[in-house]
Parts: C-alpha cells; sequence; structure tokens
C-alpha cells in the first residue's frame, strides 16, 4: 500500500482485489480453503482529529490524500505495480528534463516551488520542427508549418530564455556555426496563439549571429 491504513474495508478490498486477479490467470479449483495475511511493513499512522466540529467547517486534512493513496492502491492490483506511477521533480530547468516518471514504492515527495513561467498541459515526448516565418531572425513567429499544417499566428509571449546546462557539456564553440551539433544550444521559447485560438509552445534553437548562422524551431507543447 502506498500509505499505512486502519479501515479494514480498504485491506479488505484490495484482498478481493487480488484474488480477482489470480482467479482470472490460475484455476482455482473447487476455491480457496485457506488464506493467509503476512504484513511485511508496518508504519505507526499519525493520530488525527475526525469527529469534534467547534461550529466551523469540517476540515479535511489527509482526507483526500487517503483517498488518492486508496484509489492508487486499487489501480496497483487491477494493472500490476509496474503500470502505476507518478511524476516526481528533478533539478533541471530544461523543460523534457525537469520531471521523472518513478515507481509508487514510497511517500510522495514534496513538490518544490517553482518561479517558472507558464507550462504547457502536454509536452510533447520529443520536440517536432516546425518551419517557422518570422519579421526578423530573432524575432516571434508570425506565421509556422507544423505537421503539414500552416498557423497564423494571432498573438505571441515571450521569448522565455533557457540555455542549455553548461556544466554537463562541452563549452560553445567561439563562432557561429551553419550545420552541425557538438552541443545543445540555446532556445527562445514562445507561447503563440493561431488565428483559431489553438495555444503551442515553440521554441527557436539558437542565438543568432553567436551560437548559429540558421537557428531552427520546434513544437515543444500544447496548451488546453
Amino acid at each position: 500500500m502506498t500509505l499505512p491504513t486502519r479501515s479494514v474495508a480498504h485491506v479488505a478490498r484490495l484482498i478481493d482485489l487480488k484474488l480477482e486477479a489470480l482467479s482470472a490467470t490460475q484455476d482455482a479449483g473447487f476455491g480457496f480453503e485457506a488464506l493467509g495475511l503476512a504484513v511485511t511493513r508496518a508504519e505507526p499512522i499519525p493520530a488525527r482529529q475526525t469527529e469534534l466540529n467547534v461550529g466551523r467547517a469540517p476540515r479535511d486534512d489527509g482526507g483526500i490524500e487517503e483517498r488518492c493513496a486508496a484509489l492508487i492502491d486499487a489501480l496497483r492490483q487491477r494493472l500490476g505495480p509496474a503500470s502505476v506511477r507518478r511524476f516526481a521533480a528533478v533539478a533541471s530547468h530544461i523543460p523534457e528534463r525537469a520531471e521523472v516518471l518513478e515507481a509508487l514504492d514510497h511517500e510522495a515527495p514534496a513538490w518544490p516551488a517553482s518561479e517558472q513561467q507558464t507550462r504547457p498541459l502536454l509536452l510533447l515526448p520529443q520536440a517536432e520542427p516546425a518551419e517557422v516565418t518570422a519579421l526578423i531572425p530573432d524575432g516571434p513567429p508570425r506565421r509556422f508549418r507544423w505537421r503539414g499544417v500552416t498557423h497564423e499566428v494571432a498573438g505571441a509571449q515571450g521569448p522565455e530564455r533557457i540555455a542549455y546546462e553548461w556544466w554537463r557539456m562541452p563549452h560553445p564553440p567561439a563562432r557561429p556555426r551553419a550545420s552541425g551539433r557538438q552541443h545543445e544550444l540555446t532556445r527562445d521559447y514562445y507561447l503563440v496563439e493561431d488565428a483559431d485560438g489553438q495555444r503551442f509552445w515553440l521554441f527557436r534553437e539558437g542565438l543568432y549571429g553567436r551560437e548559429t548562422v540558421s537557428a531552427r524551431w520546434f513544437v515543444h507543447g500544447l496548451f488546453a
């Protein structure tokens, strides 16, 4: 279980789900004659006031957390422990490295406070190339073509500049490059909205005139 519990009904539900999974994959014959329950890990449960109400609206301290834990336990029993994972923060300002999926084998760590700007609801597994038209080489996009569809940009917000992690990469070249990738380049991210109201997260790779003479554009995420 993801959290210690005192709920008999919750434990009984997990046993029912386990038996249901076993019956679907194994022949139980005439049924079970005996069941054994082994407690391999026990933890104390902190006391929590749940009944006394002194005229104020009842608080739900721990209630949501416990219900989430019960849901996670049920999903793990049905789908298998390896099929249920959660996001955990990683100490990186690069968007695709800022979080990682990990197993639910311990209490969730606290998510660190962040002052980052808005991030898209959906981050693409890999940034996808886009053909972008801008008024000047280092200006915001005015039109872009992605996945065979051309989008007219109605508004753009940015840029948000994200530099590469220099402590992980070789030093940048002394002059701009036309091609070839020996290290990661600086990214300028824009939140853009097209004429139909769709919002995208685009970035231009490479500082024009300093890191490259031909910057490339990518779509990295989508907003709801």
